[in-house]
């Protein structure tokens, strides 16, 4: 019994202490110092290898560490332990499956202005949200740094780590960032770009960082996080498009305004229930020479536009004298790097809100992040917790995608997968108190004494039936993300995985996407799709398989452009990719080993479903999804994040030292209770003692009397104490 007790306590031990680095949910984020942002990053890296890489921008990119740009590590101390000022950049993805060329960038820029503070938490926040669920998904959710314990947020963010690249600068402005001053010394970075500014621009290296991955990568979809007002603002923002005192609308401005008011909603309110302001920069915020924004979204292609028409040009070469120069034809485009959305984020308006105004860690560990709704948006939370949000919902709308849903009960069939299932089941969204019953509007199949009805809850899927002389009806579920407007979605049913030849399309759906519930009136359009699929009977399939998949058109109304006073500036269809791959099938663009193609159907992952007669041998048949199958479509099965080996590694060594303990413990154990038995328990050893007693009674006597004198009369254990104490030296000397 003891020893059964000690093992329990010994595994209940190391459970706890594989687990004791989880988040305390109670706790607060707080501000961080360039130091320990360094730190952060690096323990990050450290413990998520597949998932987060670190980089320094100067290192990669060639650049020089200027002498005059020294950053304290903290600013409280600015003239102690300075260091090098360093940009750097995390890269988060699943760095084990990153071979794909058409995989979407974004990124994330957490502090152009170094005063302005609550940028660079929530980017790191942002990064560590993202590496966590992740990671735990992909592994046991104890195996995990930091919890993230809602099952469902743990699966999407799993899947926006598979299905992008992103990256992270916390401290885009390092220098300002360390001396908590907005300019890198006298440069002020977000003027700093050629837009407006030639030749006299790049001077400082904060905007040579960001040009150097401009040129490096494609970035779709960006986040610039400033301080000083509340609001989420587009382009335009350059003063060449604010005419008649108010801004122009840029060729892209339908998708803008319906991206930067769901991100508005899905952050959440602040404390006074009010949410973000959007609008263009220049109506909201105000016009600017040199901006990031504007720079960003159109020096791949105004220019051309422009002279074409015989205006003058906006964009035109940097030659800067500081920090040894920078090369004129780094800042020449070409027609791909420059056609980014880039939201600009007014996090507060204080730079640098109170820290018990950030936020706790429960309100994105502990919540379910991807289920929201209207209501939703008019529960206030806090800065950090406000623009994690904004910048996930942001990594989300890269790509459309389609996830297939299960049903609360699935009776009639079973599906296997040896992928993480991307199946959920629509009783969430009741759980969740987001949806009733009657919003989810289950369609079924019509039930009937000759007719089976199965469903899937996996990709590979295999299926009983009752009879080969029956019908039988396949009821799927499933919803499409990543976009707003659902223009059109059915399923497409195949007996080859190519679809080369589809045997039936179902009926055509309209709706929109749970991301685009942004009023109660919405309420009434359909987020989720059911369809029953008749199949033929199953003795007819000569090889007993069929494969299924849903296809989505969205967006549509993107490429929607207003007229008269209303029209674009210039007068151009949309020039971004966020607007172009999902619009545009003629998309097709190029740079540096990074694409962007345009589609304007997209596919769910492939269900494969085999059919068994119910006295079939074959309890678990292989998996007949191949990899070629699997690149069918442009959203492929949710790929698996490996497990970071250091950290099983050092898991193992742990437990093992564990092990080698209560060992130790056991056989100290198990020593003491055969002494005490051989001591105390033997009859012969009763009677050794018994004599001991009567011999050795007088010196125990005057030892007490000592200790009576020392502690005082109220020492009332020293004389036991003191004579078992010396009874038990006795005998053991004695054997000895």
């Amino acid at each position: 019994m003891i020893l059964y007790l000690l093992l329990a306590f010994v595994s209940f031990t190391i459970e706890s202490l594989e687990t004791n680095e989880a988040v305390d949910s109670s706790k607060s984020f707080s501000y961080l110092e360039y130091g320990e942002m360094i730190t952060f990053m690096q323990e990050l890296q450290e413990k998520y290898p597949d998932i987060v890489r670190l980089f320094v921008a100067q290192d990669k990119y060639n650049l020089p560490f200027p002498t005059e740009l020294k950053c304290p590590k903290s600013s409280k101390k600015p003239n102690r332990d300075l260091l090098p000022c360093k940009q750097y950049v995390l890269h988060v993805t699943n760095h084990s499956k990153n071979e794909n060329i058409d995989r979407p960038e974004i990124f994330i820029s957490g502090a152009l202005h170094g005063d302005e503070r609550v940028g660079p938490l929530a980017s790191i926040e942002l990064v560590a949200l993202l590496a966590e669920g992740a990671n735990s998904h992909a592994l046991h959710p104890s195996k995990a740094r930091r919890n993230v314990n809602d099952l469902v947020t743990r699966q999407w963010l799993h899947s926006l780590v598979n299905t992008r690249n992103i990256y992270v600068m916390p401290m885009t402005n390092a220098y300002g960032f360390a001396h908590h001053v907005r300019e890198e010394r006298e440069n002020d970075p977000n003027r700093d770009f050629n837009i407006m500014k030639a030749p006299n621009c790049m001077e400082s290296m904060t905007a040579r960082v960001i040009n150097e991955l401009w040129r490096d990568h494609v970035f779709e979809l960006a986040i610039t996080f400033h301080g000083g007002t509340q609001s989420i603002s587009y382009e335009w923002g350059s003063p060449d498009h604010f005419k008649g005192g108010r801004s122009q609308k840029s060729p892209d401005h339908t998708g803008l305004v319906s991206l930067a008011e769901t991100l508005a909603l899905y952050g959440g309110s602040f404390q006074d229930g009010s949410l973000y302001k959007t609008g263009t920069m220049n109506d909201v915020v105000y016009g600017v020479t040199g901006g990031m924004e504007d720079w960003s979204y159109a020096a791949s292609w105004e220019n051309q536009v422009l002279k074409a028409s015989g205006q003058s040009i906006p964009f035109a070469p940097c030659r800067p004298t500081s920090y040894g120069g920078y090369l004129e034809e780094k800042t020449i485009y070409n027609n791909v790097t420059h056609r980014t959305v880039m939201m600009l984020i007014e996090t507060s308006d204080d730079k640098e809100p109170l820290s018990d105004t950030l936020g706790d860690y429960a309100d994105l560990y502990d919540t379910n992040l991807d289920y929201y709704y209207h209501e939703d948006a008019f529960n206030p939370v806090e800065h950090v917790t406000r623009n994690v949000k904004v910048a996930l919902m942001l990594i989300e709308m890269a790509r459309p995608y389609i996830r297939w849903l299960a049903f609360p009960s699935m009776s009639h069939s079973t599906g296997t997968s040896k992928q993480v299932s991307s199946f959920i089941s629509l009783e969430t969204f009741v759980t969740e108190k987001k949806f009733s019953r009657e919003d989810i509007r289950i369609d079924s199949c019509p039930a009937s004494e000759n007719t089976d009805i199965i469903q899937c809850g996996a990709c590979d899927c295999r299926a009983n039936y009752s009879s080969p002389s029956k019908d039988v009806q396949l009821l799927l579920a499933w919803e499409v993300l990543g976009a707003f407007t659902v223009d059109e979605t059915y399923l497409e049913l195949s007996l080859t995985s190519d679809f080369e030849k589809v045997l039936e399309r179902t009926k055509r759906q309209t709706g929109i996407t749970r991301r685009a519930l942004r009023s109660k009136s919405m309420r009434s359009k359909v987020p989720f799709f059911t369809e029953c699929v008749h199949l033929s009977k199953p003795a007819n399939v000569s090889v007993g398989i069929y494969f299924i998949r849903a296809v989505a058109m969205v967006d549509q109304d993107w490429s929607v452009q207003g007229s008269k006073a209303n029209s674009p500036s210039p007068l151009v269809p949309p020039q971004t990719h966020t607007v172009n791959v999902r619009t545009n099938a003629a998309w097709n663009m190029k740079s540096n080993g990074h694409r962007v193609r345009g589609s304007l159907w997209w596919y769910s992952s492939i269900i494969s479903l085999r059919f068994e007669h119910p006295s079939s041998t074959f309890s678990n048949p292989p998996s007949i999804r191949t990899e070629a199958e699997n690149k069918t479509s442009p959203i492929s099965s949710p790929l698996i994040v490996k497990g970071n080996s250091k950290l099983k590694r050092d898991n193992h060594i742990l437990q093992l030292g564990f092990v080698v303990l209560a060992t130790g413990i056991l056989v100290v154990l198990l020593t003491s209770i055969y002494v005490y038995r051989r001591l105390f328990r033997s009859p012969v050893k009763k009677q050794q003692y018994a004599r001991l007693n009567v011999r050795m009674g007088h010196s125990d006597e005057v030892r007490n009397m000592d200790d009576l004198e020392k502690h005082g009369s109220n020492n009332e254990s020293a004389k036991p104490q003191l004579t078992t104490k010396r009874h038990r030296e006795c005998v053991i000397d004695t054997e000895q």
